[in-house]
């Protein structure tokens, strides 16, 4: 299940779990002829309700979601939201979620060669005065879950340009505004920045300031530059 680590040709490292992959196509009943180009299907929601599964079936899904969740974590974060969205499922699985995580599969399967790369845009120079850039970004999209009403974070942070962090989370609580779910998302990237900052300089290290958060309403954007 471990990672395949291998060097690009422009100097980067590239994170595969080819082994993970193929164990799709081994202990579960996908079909490897298709070929999606994204893990779920844009904008769709899994709701509760539906066709229930027997329990057998149901640990068969709660299996392929945890491999799913490992995967998501070390090598393939393009399926995190997919992912998230199983995972709400996992006590009560329906027909339905199961076609979706079949679909994830598939796409994973299609597409074996992608994977995280960590490429920073410079390189350190062994000083302590050179000084690490730190970057965030953040999206929310607001009252995703139907049964709910909660918003769904994704988020990414960078040091030097190469991602160190990524997220697709519900946020804890029920916002009231676009603006509002937006600048959560962006208190929760921001928090994962400054830890990043923090663990830099707990070894002796320098972090750029100021560090940029990219978000793309307007709104939460005035309210923090406020």
């Amino acid at each position: 299940m471990g990672n395949a680590i291998e060097h690009t040709a422009d100097g980067g490292l590239k994170f595969t779990q080819p082994v993970l992959t193929q164990s799709y196509i081994d202990e579960f009943d996908i079909n490897t002829d298709k070929e999606w180009k994204t893990p779920a299907e844009a904008g769709s929601v899994l709701a509760k309700g539906g066709t229930p599964l027997s329990s057998k079936n149901q640990t068969y899904i709660r299996k392929g979601i945890g491999k799913l969740l490992y995967q998501m974590q070390w090598s393939r974060a393009c399926i995190s939201q997919a992912t998230r969205d199983l995972t709400k499922h996992m006590a009560e699985g329906t027909v339905e979620v199961m076609d979706s995580m079949h679909r994830v599969m598939e796409y994973l399967v299609s597409t074996p060669n992608r994977g995280v790369t960590l490429k920073p845009d410079c390189k350190w120079n062994g000083s302590k005065d050179f000084k690490f850039k730190i970057s965030g970004r953040s999206d929310t999209d607001y009252a995703k879950d139907p049964d709910t009403r909660r918003s769904v974070t994704g988020t990414r942070t960078s040091v030097n340009g190469s991602v160190t962090h990524w997220r697709s989370v519900t946020q804890r609580s029920v916002t009231l505004s676009v603006t509002e779910a937006e600048q959560s998302g962006c208190v929760t990237c921001a928090q994962d920045m400054v830890y990043q900052k923090n663990v830099i300089e707990s070894i002796g290290l320098q972090v750029d300031l100021p560090m940029i958060l990219e978000c793309d309403n307007k709104g939460a954007v005035d309210l923090a530059n406020n």
